[in-house]
């Protein structure tokens, strides 16, 4: 996943799409936002078929608190290994002590990922997502 760059309220999903942009309302998504919603392009394929690669989801960054997760709730997360790069994930308290996080991906091939909550820093909860059809 990337930060889709933006100007004037024109966010293209894609480079490859940069002539088809969507449109967001700027000042809602730009640095000056108060409450911390940002546009993200999806460039993976690992929550489809609920959330497609090529589409953009809107996150709220404000919301970022471990302790807060519900389960099934869709997060962006930075994992220890991958620290440089945002991960889609719907999360659930797992383990015997619900000490555990699971990190669930919406497609089959992709492994469910389990750690504890100082191993993962969320970036934000999913509020929308759009798809390009």
């Amino acid at each position: 996943m990337r930060l889709s760059p933006g100007s004037g309220g024109l966010i293209p999903v894609t480079r490859e799409m940069e002539n088809s942009p969507v449109m967001i309302h700027g000042p809602t998504i730009g640095r000056s936002n108060p409450w911390g919603l940002r546009a993200f392009g999806v460039d993976d394929e690992a929550m489809e078929p609920l959330i497609a690669r090529g589409g953009l989801v809107l996150a709220d960054l404000k919301q970022n608190d471990y302790r807060k997760v519900k389960n099934n709730e869709i997060y962006i997360v930075c994992c220890d290994f991958e620290e440089g790069q945002g991960l889609l994930r719907q999360l659930e308290w797992a383990g015997r002590e619900q000490d555990r996080l699971a990190l669930k991906a919406g497609h089959d091939r992709v492994p469910t990922l389990y750690r504890q909550p100082r191993e993962i820093r969320l970036l934000g909860r999913v509020l929308w997502a759009w798809r390009h059809f």
